[in-house]
């Protein structure tokens, strides 16, 4: 029997190898596209913090200079005469921080107290001081004069029966001393409780869009919390500069204490003065208290802290709202994004807020560190757009491929040739067909086999180029407003004494007349005194608030200092006039 070969089985199987070559080229450049295109983020440094620094970063701007401006006169509570005609000018320095984003702003209560509890010993040290320098008294009997106003004195107005003269100003950021216009702030002075009351107080600024802080839940606050305490010393007063920043003290709790039913909050953070009335802070950047008054006579490093729990109560009553705004929502965000290294997305952040807060001191600084991150470090967070449009991108290809795939194999179908008619018979040959006549023979023509199928070359769409992100300029606050010059009180002078001669009231000794008081030539120091027998006095709390003296005429007595708060007293005193501290 004779066997007849098949074309087109042959040129079936050359389109079924054709069309399978054609699949496993679709699959690999599949699967090449798809590795292609899987968008992978570089690698970024992030940028090395401490909890205490991200803390500070969250309060610090927040945090104000406050300084009160004071000029009162001391009168006598039983005969309403004035123990000197000339008033008294100083001025005190203390910190504090804004609760809202409509200008209310907590410090200490004894840093706008013109009682004892306050600034009332200062005019009563004032007053004493005249009295020695004039040789009213001595200088032994200076802390008995003293004594002797703080049980029957009073600081007044000029006017009996009107309040001393109080001017509050609030600056933010680098601060500078005596500023009363510019950047300063006048305030005023909603409410505020003595020491015994709290110590807290509430002040009030015509400004709107003021970075503030939280408070933080009391009953979440225990002893052995981390806590960092911000706020200007008054050792800023002794450099040469005449601007100054706040400083952060960190510490923990060491103990919840009342005094006289108020709770009050006992902390390792050393604070000094000047720092009355700054906030103190967990490491979350919420405020647990602020700022208050350190022990009498006492070396350890242990202050007191008034508790969260008494500011929220006073802003309660005046209906003060300590809810966070957008300004401060975005610069927290941008702070998250900036130490988790997604610099672009802190940036956008920082951009918010001085869109809204031009001076925004802070804000400033974390975004010229990030642009500076960025361009050096790289960045993580640049990848979240670009992620998602790249892995847009390689979707859509990959549904392209397949597609085209799916086309090859159906045409592939379609071209498949149908078999010929081509039999064999039983013992014979092929079918010859009759010769037609004037053509030659017709004869089916030889079946042409397919040459192996080769797709069409796959058009891959170019893999998409996010737009090169164009950094915004590194941000310049407009120019500051230039200032007026510092307002300084006039010095000021003790009156010339003139007869008749002039009596202290309270004093039981005779009055003691005194000619014109003549510059004398500084005599040599006299041997100190035998020491006084101690007179026995309550110990005084020490308020750590910066109080500024006017300067006066050089004593004609020595004076020794006292190490703890650093004021002068009379040599041969045993006890420090301002803080009661006693002398070695």
């Amino acid at each position: 029997m004779q066997v007849v070969s098949d074309p087109t089985a042959a040129a079936r199987r050359r389109h079924r190898v054709g069309r399978a070559r054609a699949i496993r080229f679709a699959l690999a450049t599949l699967l090449a596209a798809g590795a292609a295109l899987t968008p992978t983020a570089p690698a970024a440094a992030k940028p090395t913090f401490t909890p205490e620094e991200k803390a500070a970063a969250i309060v610090r701007p927040a945090v104000v200079y406050i300084e009160i401006q004071w000029e009162g006169w001391v009168r006598d509570k039983v005969s309403g005469k004035l123990w000197d005609e000339e008033g008294v000018s100083f001025a005190t320095r203390c910190s504090g921080f804004s609760v809202s984003n409509d200008g209310f702003i907590v410090t200490a209560g004894h840093c706008v107290d013109p009682g004892v509890e306050g600034v009332g010993l200062s005019f009563f040290e004032e007053i004493a001081d005249r009295y020695y320098r004039a040789g009213i008294v001595t200088q032994a009997e200076t802390e008995t004069l003293i004594k002797d106003m703080l049980a029957n004195a009073e600081v007044e107005g000029q006017t009996a029966g009107d309040a001393a003269t109080r001017k509050v100003f609030a600056q933010r950021g680098v601060a500078k001393s005596g500023l009363t216009s510019g950047e300063a702030m006048q305030a005023r002075v909603v409410s505020f409780h003595p020491v015994s009351g709290g110590d807290v107080a509430l002040l009030k600024v015509e400004k709107t869009n003021t970075p503030m802080v939280k408070l933080a839940d009391s009953s979440n606050i225990n002893v052995g919390t981390d806590v960092l305490a911000i706020g200007y010393p008054a050792s800023a007063d002794n450099i040469s500069d005449a601007t100054f920043e706040p400083s952060n003290k960190d510490g923990k709790i060491s103990n919840k204490r009342t005094e006289g039913g108020v709770p009050f909050y006992e902390t390792s953070a050393a604070t000094t003065q000047g720092m009355s009335g700054g906030p103190v802070a967990n490491l979350d950047g919420d405020i647990i208290g602020l700022v208050s008054h350190g022990p009498a006579a006492e070396k350890q490093a242990f202050n007191f802290l008034a508790a969260s729990s008494l500011i929220a109560e006073e802003l309660s009553k005046s209906g003060v709202k300590n809810d966070l705004g957008k300004i401060d929502t975005d610069y927290r965000d941008g702070l998250n994004a900036y130490y988790d290294g997604r610099y672009s997305d802190s940036i956008e952040k920082f951009d918010a807020v001085l869109a809204a807060v031009p001076s925004h001191a802070q804000a400033q600084e974390y975004r010229q560190k990030a642009v500076g991150l960025r361009e050096t470090e790289g960045d993580p967070g640049l990848g979240t757009g670009i992620l998602i449009i790249g892995g847009v991108g390689g979707l859509v290809l990959l549904i392209i491929i397949i597609v085209v795939i799916v086309v090859m194999v159906t045409k592939g179908k379609k071209r498949a040739p149908q078999p010929a008619m081509v039999g064999a018979y039983p013992g014979g040959s092929p079918v010859a067909y009759p010769p037609i006549s004037g053509a030659p023979p017709y004869l089916a023509p030889p079946v042409q086999s397919a040459p192996p199928y080769a797709p069409p070359p796959v058009q891959s769409a170019p893999p998409y180029l996010a737009p090169p992100l164009q950094s915004a300029p590194p941000y310049a606050p407009p120019p500051a407003q230039v200032s007026a010059p510092p307002i300084s009180a006039p010095p000021i002078s003790a009156p010339p004494v003139s007869a008749p001669p002039v009596s202290a009231p309270p004093i039981s000794a005779p009055p003691v007349p005194v000619p014109p008081v003549q510059p004398p030539p500084p005599p040599p120091p006299p041997p100190p005194p035998p020491p006084a027998a101690p007179v026995p006095q309550p110990p005084a709390p020490v308020f750590p608030t910066n109080v500024v003296a006017p300067p006066a005429a050089p004593a004609p007595a020595a004076l020794q200092y006292c190490a703890n708060c650093g004021n002068g007293s009379p040599a041969g005193t045993k006890f420090c006039a301002t803080c009661g501290q006693q002398f070695a």
